[in-house]
């Protein structure tokens, strides 16, 4: 479903009021249920059938369990981090110390690390209508930095 509600396939509040109903179904089930929701003119948008959304998800599961156990080391000399809030989207970082507590463990790694908050939630960041505010502060980020 998180591929989904990234896609604009469905919305994000669906998707989260539905979530513990679409725990119980087989994976067939909720593919079923996310290509009755989704716009037919997304989906032909984006050229997606249910072997590519399935792909897809299992893609996204693997990228989740693999950063279950990434352990990161080293240092860089710069980062640039852009944050809306905690990974589950709904509850935004409202105090310095809950976005330290969140992302800012970066801070370990990092010799010159910044951080910007930006519009929506870790899904629907680069969305519309979100997508213009992102852009704007990735810009002139990336125009201070020469790049």
């Amino acid at each position: 479903m998180t591929v989904a509600v990234f896609l604009g396939l469905m919305g994000e509040g669906y998707a989260y009021e539905n979530l513990p109903a679409m725990r119980k179904l087989t994976q067939t089930q909720v593919l079923d249920h996310i290509f009755e929701l989704a716009p037919p003119s997304r989906l032909d948008e984006l050229c997606m059938t249910r072997e590519k959304l399935d792909n897809w998800a299992q893609l996204a599961w693997q990228l989740k369990v693999i950063a279950h156990d990434y352990n990161p080391e080293g240092r860089v000399k710069q980062m640039d981090v852009f944050y809306t809030g905690p990974l589950i989207g709904l509850v935004k970082a409202k105090t310095m110390e809950e976005r330290k507590g969140f992302i800012g463990m970066w801070d370990d790694f990092v010799d010159d690390v910044s951080y910007y908050e930006v519009e929506g939630t870790h899904r629907t960041l680069i969305s519309p209508p979100y997508l213009v505010g992102f852009w704007k502060v990735f810009k002139r980020v990336m125009d201070e930095r020469g790049l």
